[in-house]
């Protein structure tokens, strides 16, 4: 796995990521705003397996603030990361059981 900070727009930054041995693409600790359009970017640049664990919060030093998202809402956004090509759906900071609950709820059953 390779984590990164980029200091390049993703369009940029991504094709020198995508050396021999990756096998998925996900975006991950990254705003629910941002996972569409950084997935159209990834979907461009790369036809393997991609995926978004985004966080609901941002860090205010010196702790995390997490928001609430009700996990039906969580499970909406989810099934709009797998509308547009995402094989991998899930969530971090901020993010609990009940919120991946309902994400399985909603593209596996």
């Amino acid at each position: 796995p390779t984590a990164f900070l980029p200091d390049r727009p993703l369009e940029e930054e991504l094709p020198d990521l995508l050396g021999p041995g990756v096998t998925a693409v996900t975006l991950m600790h990254s705003t629910l705003e941002s996972i569409v359009p950084a997935l159209e970017v990834v979907a461009r640049l790369w036809n393997g397996p991609r995926g978004a664990y985004p966080h609901v919060g941002e860090f205010e030093r010196p702790r995390w603030v997490f928001h609430d998202i009700a996990p039906d809402d969580f499970a909406t956004e989810a099934q709009r990361w797998v509308d547009q090509g995402a094989q991998l759906a899930g969530g971090c900071c901020g993010i609990g059981p009940q919120h991946i609950a309902a994400v399985r709820e909603r593209l596996l059953d």
